[in-house]
């Protein structure tokens, strides 16, 4: 059976696993995801027409959820169990087996060094258990029926539990994120002022009662923008606060954060300018997004279809928006006549008689948006994450257990005394850590030391 898993404990399959992983993930942070903000997904395939459907259909819009990336956590927690498990041996709690707590075993160590002293087995065994404990060392002293004494003493036993418990914690990481993808959900609301958003997976409605955003100095830039919400379930009070960006509201583990805002029309000022007659005009038409309103004295109807914030031409010559700012506000009318469609242009605030497409010899009037009276929209991003305790002590339990694995390095000696047929006491000691070669130095010096045990 093992030589059908042995390719899981090679180390270049699990690089390259957990490479792939970690790749997988960046892509899922920079590619804008379908169960998290699908108007982006709509907006990148309509950008990239060619690049967009193949995204799609390897999943990436939804890429946490794909078979694929699936697959690849349950291997990556396959190849931990095999390494572990199948080619791992647990520790267990004995810090010396039974075979290790005879004086013969002292022979096959590598490092291994004998000296003489003037005092009794037992005296120079107690003295030396001090020294060692003082350095460090938990001792046990085995008093054997011919008179020695064998000492055996540990350093930092936690460090042979390292590698296991590191290899646990990777596997609690893999289940959180099982978990959060199983039983939590993310989503984004998008709440005018003074309104309200039913959730999806929730039967909460969220309500904006307020929505404020402080700019810098002579600039366009945010500095902070803050939400003043409030959560009901039916018709109960289940929370309120006001969010700002990292200051989420938590309600039963569903987080709440301030994500983003924008403006939203409220109503446009319009009037028309006849042609004929520059001097005469319609009274100013206030008009929302959507409605149509007839202009009085003719057969013409005006309907707004859509507002800009801050209108500008992209490559593809579409219409779009540079920032969520007031800077160049316009917006798209329908002018019909007895009912049927004329023209749709763009008209601006800045620009006042512009527009787009321009002027045509057979237009009887001149559209003029004289103003745009804005609210905002608060973004409101809707996170549960079921796992995220898991995943958070999973990573400090990581952390800790690869600081133990590291640096704190498993040190075992056996020292044997037994007496001298020439008086005193003979003394046989031998060492064995982790850090392998590197250990001689520190043998070197702790034999010494124990050498000066009076």
């Amino acid at each position: 059976m093992k030589k059908y898993l042995t390719l899981f404990q090679d180390v270049k399959f699990n690089i390259y696993l957990f490479c792939v992983l970690a790749a997988a993930s960046v892509a899922g942070t920079l590619i804008p995801q379908v169960r998290e903000v699908p108007e982006k997904v709509r907006a990148f395939m309509a950008a990239h027409p060619s690049a967009g459907p193949l995204f799609e259909k390897a999943g990436l819009f939804d890429l946490y959820y794909s078979r694929w990336f699936i697959a690849l956590l349950s291997l990556m927690a396959f190849d931990v169990i095999v390494c572990k498990i199948v080619f791992g041996k647990f520790p267990g709690a004995r810090t010396f087996k039974e075979w290790e707590r005879h004086p013969s075993v002292l022979d096959s160590h590598r490092f291994k060094r004998e000296a003489r002293s003037a005092a009794e087995p037992r005296d120079w065994a107690e003295k030396a258990g001090g020294y060692l404990v003082k350095n460090g060392f938990s001792v046990r002293q085995d008093h054997r029926d011919d008179g020695s004494v064998f000492l055996l003493a540990a350093k930092h036993r936690v460090q042979r539990f390292g590698s296991w418990v590191a290899h646990i914690c990777i596997l609690s990481v893999l289940l959180a994120n099982v978990v959060g993808l199983v039983w939590g959900f993310r989503e984004k609301l998008d709440i005018p002022e003074g309104g309200s958003a039913a959730m999806k997976h929730r039967p909460w409605t969220v309500e904006c009662e307020d929505f404020s955003v402080d700019f810098y100095d002579k600039t366009t830039t945010p500095r902070t923008f803050a939400s003043d919400i409030r959560v009901f379930r039916e018709n109960e009070l289940l929370a309120e606060s006001r969010i700002r960006v990292n200051e989420p509201l938590d309600l039963h583990g569903v987080r709440f954060y301030q994500a983003t805002y924008a403006p939203y029309l409220k109503h446009a000022k319009i009037g028309l300018f006849m042609k004929k007659d520059p001097e005469k005009s319609t009274p100013p038409m206030l008009l929302k997004l959507d409605e149509e309103v007839s202009v009085p004295g003719t057969p013409y109807q005006v309907k707004v279809l859509d507002f800009i914030p801050d209108f500008y031409m992209d490559e593809q010559q579409r219409a779009s928006s540079r920032s969520p700012n007031l800077l160049n506000p316009a917006v798209k009318l329908l002018i019909s006549k007895n009912g049927r469609p004329v023209k749709s242009p763009w008209v601006f605030v800045n620009f006042p008689g512009l527009q787009m497409p321009p002027f045509q010899a057979m237009d009887e009037f001149i559209p003029v948006l004289a103003e745009t009276v804005p609210g905002y929209f608060t973004g409101i991003q809707v996170a549960y994450d079921p796992g995220a305790s898991i995943f958070w002590a999973a990573c400090s339990a990581l952390v800790a257990s690869l600081m133990v694995l590291f640096y704190l390095h498993y040190r075992r000696l056996w020292v044997w005394v037994r007496k001298d047929p020439s008086g005193g006491s003979w003394i046989k000691a031998g060492g064995a850590s982790s850090r392998g070669i590197s250990f001689e130095r520190e043998f070197e010096g702790l034999f010494e030391g124990l050498k000066s045990v009076p």
